[in-house]
């Protein structure tokens, strides 16, 4: 995935000085994309009454340097930050060079680090270590911290990158009703 362009201010969409929630969302695959999507919507419902700004990578992407630079700027800035990731016993290592970048020098005050993450079914696969990593980030960075599990659906999942654009049609430059 791609980061996600904000709308011609020129077609009657919102200005930067409009948006009132920065979502940053960083998934692993399709069915975590639309665990962000989900999460990012939720947000932007509950949390918004303005214009919503959401950009989103995938965190293989993290490891081309232009799109890890990209991702870490956007956090710096956010209001909320998704991550979305399959169980695992370690952070992937792009997830975490991004981790790193943001993190320590994180410009915006206040916010959330949402984490949806497939409930471990595995017995070599323990979420408490992957857990207590992020709620630290969270915590050094000055942000909430929200945790989430959820199976896998029964189904594969296909990527949809229209899903994610129509999502970020929807919701990145959207007024929610007051």
């Amino acid at each position: 995935l791609e980061p996600i362009a904000p709308s011609d201010p020129a077609n009657g969409t919102a200005s930067a000085k409009e948006i009132r929630l920065s979502i940053v969302l960083v998934c692993q695959d399709a069915a975590t994309q639309e665990w962000a999507c989900e999460t990012c919507e939720q947000t932007a419902r509950l949390a918004c009454k303005g214009a919503v700004h959401s950009q989103c990578w995938n965190i293989g992407d993290l490891a081309r340097p232009e799109a890890l630079a990209s991702a870490v700027s956007a956090a710096r800035e956010a209001d909320v930050i998704v991550v979305s990731m399959q169980a695992a016993k370690v952070l992937p290592l792009a997830l975490f060079a991004w981790l790193e970048g943001w993190f320590p020098h994180r410009t915006r005050a206040g916010g959330t680090l949402a984490v949806v993450m497939e409930a471990a079914e595995r017995p070599d696969v323990d979420s408490n270590y992957i857990e207590e990593c992020l709620r630290t980030v969270a915590r050094l960075s000055g942000l909430g911290f929200d945790w989430e599990e959820r199976p896998l659906p029964k189904e594969p999942t296909r990527l949809v990158p229209e899903r994610m654009q129509s999502h970020a049609r929807a919701t990145t430059w959207a007024r929610w009703p007051s």
